[in-house]
């Protein structure tokens, strides 16, 4: 039981990635789409793999454990590899962490200067004044991660299960549901979103008192879902739809 949770705590999640997500929206012919479906299916399909694989040799290599789990990759490399080729296979880890933590930066950076400043604060801001304002975000948001690691607040697996939990319990539902459910409206939107992302939020404090450990994502995914189809009933205009060009 405690597996069908990890899996579905990680699966689910997938559907509310906005640096995941963003991919897809680029793509602008619609006969793109099932290419860029099986890009994303076999390239998952390798990550996931290829670390289940990671964790398995670990277990062999060091049999007595690692004093930090999280840093096998580092571990392996510079125990099985010569210092040359280790160099390099850490750079590329270093590499990748860099590419992926620039792509969360400049979505929340966007997020933050279009979405909050421009939508909500200022709507008539000017171009260079939502530029700055996402600038700002940058400066922000990367203060915060370091203050986060530098006092070691928690151990990156659980930090980054808390926010894709967040993320995914927020958006996934809403996605996934007006796919296939025509009557999706603004207050049904927003509520889910907003149903979603408290229920992860608070989740973990909640879990403590449970006999197992249920991820957030499973409760704010659900929660979210049941929002969204009961305040879908309000009657109000469905939400438009973009038409891609083919």
């Amino acid at each position: 039981l405690e597996i069908i949770f990890i899996a579905l705590g990680w699966g689910l999640g997938y559907l509310g990635q906005p640096h995941i997500i963003t991919k897809f929206m680029g793509i602008k012919n619609v006969k793109d789409m099932p290419k860029a479906k099986w890009v994303g299916i076999s390239w998952q399909a390798l990550a996931l793999g290829g670390a289940t694989l990671l964790g398995i040799i670990g277990i062999y290599i060091f049999p007595n454990g690692l004093q930090n789990p999280e840093l096998i990759s580092l571990d392996l490399v510079k125990t099985t590899m010569l210092p040359f080729f280790s160099a390099l296979i850490l750079c590329a880890i270093l590499a990748a962490t860099t590419n992926v933590m620039a792509a969360q930066i400049l979505v929340v950076a966007s997020s933050l200067g279009e979405d909050f400043y421009k939508g909500l604060f200022k709507k008539n801001a000017t171009h260079r004044q939502t530029l700055i304002a996402s600038r700002l975000s940058v400066i922000f948001v990367a203060v915060i991660a370091y203050v986060i690691a530098y006092f070691k607040i928690s151990t990156i697996y659980k930090l980054v299960l808390y926010a894709w939990s967040g993320l995914g319990s927020s958006f996934g539902p809403l996605l996934l549901i007006s796919l296939y459910y025509r009557k999706v409206n603004k207050l049904s939107a927003f509520m889910g979103i907003l149903t979603g992302g408290i229920t992860a939020g608070i989740w973990p404090l909640i879990n403590t008192k449970l006999a197992i450990d249920v991820p957030p994502m499973i409760p704010g995914f659900i929660l979210s879902s049941i929002a969204i189809y009961l305040f879908s009933l309000v009657k109000e205009k469905p939400l438009k739809e973009k038409r891609i060009k083919t």
